[in-house]
């Protein structure tokens, strides 16, 4: 649970930083809900790791 939401937080915090759609923060999300992935960045782009 707590993992999970500071999953969520970097997610959130890294498209107020580029500026990314809304939709795109929703997207990203739902995509880690479903496959219960951690997120990694690297520069501008968001990559899903297992």
């Amino acid at each position: 649970e707590m993992l999970h939401s500071d999953v969520k937080k970097r997610i959130e915090n890294f498209y107020y930083l580029t500026g990314m759609h809304e939709m795109m923060l929703l997207e990203m999300r739902e995509l880690c809900e479903a496959f219960g992935t951690n997120v990694a960045f690297e520069g501008s782009f968001a990559r899903m790791c297992p």
